[in-house]
């Protein structure tokens, strides 16, 4: 995160771990992954032990799949992206090294695709709207 004054700027990537669908056939499915990228940005209002902020974040990500067993083995990429805001919460000392941060965020997607994988099925679908909430241990350094 970067902290500009009262503005709080946060860049995200999450890596969801592979997970294997199986097909209708034995032998046959696909490996699943998804990549996660969220920009954030809060304007936070600063107490000696606690900030609190309103947050503006965009997000999107790909998910991949490679199909096994089946007569062509296609890799195939699918985009999604979305938008929304929240609230994040800060508890520590203002300049100390370390903070505990938590954040609630709605939001709402602008793609709603569908993966389906030919031969194997939904590897997943965007819901229209979601909820996200975090939980971490902050750590500065000088």
């Amino acid at each position: 995160a970067f902290e500009l004054g009262a503005l709080r700027v946060e860049l995200a990537l999450a890596q969801q771990l592979p997970t294997t669908l199986s097909g209708a056939r034995e032998g046959t499915g696909a490996d699943v992954l998804a990549t996660t990228l969220t920009a954030r940005a809060c304007a936070m209002r600063a107490r000696p032990m606690v900030s609190i902020g309103l947050c503006a974040a965009a997000t999107g990500g790909v998910m991949w799949a490679t199909a096994f067993g089946l007569q062509r083995n296609d890799v195939a990429a699918w985009p999604w992206a979305a938008a929304g805001g929240g609230a994040a919460l800060r508890v520590g000392p203002g300049r100390g090294r370390f903070a505990v941060i938590a954040r609630v965020e709605a939001l709402a997607n602008l793609t709603r695709p569908r993966f389906v994988v030919e031969g194997v099925g939904v590897a997943g679908e965007v819901a229209p709207l979601a909820l996200w909430t975090s939980l971490g241990v902050e750590m500065r350094w000088p």
